[in-house]
């Protein structure tokens, strides 16, 4: 439970700290005292006034960071619509039983039921998203949609954990296919599987690009960070390390850089074209080994190669990213 101290107009003015006996703690007069509840789970519900964002957290702190698109704002701006109905209702009870002189019963249960779109029987409804992070900065818990965020509470990315835990699983996933399966066919299906590598990569990268577009930048440079794709990623890495100093592709040699710029276009053709060759494969790639229309083939050498450069790009990226000042 956290205090909140509202305005006799119903304006939410900050949170205030509990105090002990005979504790005095200051906020703002004049103001009405009320208060929010976690739900079942000890998580409070917030929504990012910038982006209209949903997620939860363990704590509410005075300053809160939106988990997906980075803004900064005092923490009573990212309560929910609901928290705000109930603080309102809770005042309006306070309120009446004062002008009047007389007590008021306030029907908790009663009051619950009646807040919008409040399905389960909790203080009030709070939605459970995708996936749980702890930071290991603050040790805030929240719950966010999709896996990269950054901590509600200290602004910490998640971003080096999520995905050396996704690279782990790649890692396996190839090994255990490379030990027990034996058939071609199958072989190659589990190789193309195993491409996703580089959609994770590219998830990433669209994750940082939306913190790295919170930064002052002029309206050119903004409309073409916008714009960059890192399915290009030769060309996306040389425009990351001119305007930010990030370096994607750091420790690749050029044999290096040459294969995962074919390995990144293959994962398109794969993804939007069957694994057939087409004429934008060959632009980007000059790739001479293959033919218009030719059917990709995929080797356990290639992904086994494939895995550990883009783990290592990932790496890159999110350790230049947090260089930043």
């Amino acid at each position: 439970m956290h205090q909140v101290c509202v305005s006799f107009e119903g304006k939410v003015l900050d949170f205030v700290p509990a105090g002990g006996i005979g504790r005095i703690i200051p906020y703002p007069q004049p103001s009405i005292l009320a208060f929010v509840l976690s739900d079942r789970e000890g998580l409070f519900g917030r929504k990012c006034p910038e982006c209209k964002t949903y997620f939860r957290s363990s704590f509410l702190t005075s300053i809160t960071t939106c988990p997906y698109c980075g803004h900064k704002n005092r923490g009573v701006e990212f309560l929910t619509s609901n928290q705000l109905q109930f603080i309102q209702a809770f005042c309006n009870g306070f309120i009446e039983a004062h002008t009047k002189g007389e007590t008021i019963e306030i029907d908790l249960n009663n009051l619950i039921k009646g807040l919008d779109g409040n399905k389960q029987g909790w203080v009030y409804t709070e939605e459970r998203q995708q996936s749980k992070h702890s930071c290991l900065e603050c040790r805030c818990i929240y719950d966010i949609l999709g896996e990269y965020g950054v901590c509600p509470t200290c602004g910490t990315p998640n971003f080096k954990s999520v995905i050396e835990r996704k690279f782990d699983q790649f890692e396996a996933k190839f090994k255990k296919a490379d030990e027990t399966v034996s058939n071609r066919h199958e072989r190659e299906v589990e190789w193309e599987k195993l491409t996703r590598c580089v959609s994770e990569f590219e998830a990433l990268a669209n994750t940082v690009r939306t913190q790295l577009l919170r930064l002052p930048l002029i309206p050119q440079r903004r409309a073409d960070l916008s714009r960059i794709g890192f399915q290009r990623i030769i060309n996306a890495s040389g425009q990351i390390e001119k305007w930010f100093g990030i370096d994607i592709l750091e420790s690749l040699n050029a044999d290096d850089r040459i294969f995962l710029n074919r390995m990144f276009n293959r994962r398109h053709v794969f993804t939007h074209n069957g694994g057939k060759v087409d004429q934008e494969y060959i632009d980007n790639t000059d790739d001479t080994t293959v033919r218009i229309n030719q059917v990709i083939r995929l080797h356990s050498r290639e992904i086994k190669r494939l895995i550990p450069m883009v783990r290592k790009c990932s790496q890159n990226l999110v350790e230049g990213f947090e260089k930043l000042k």
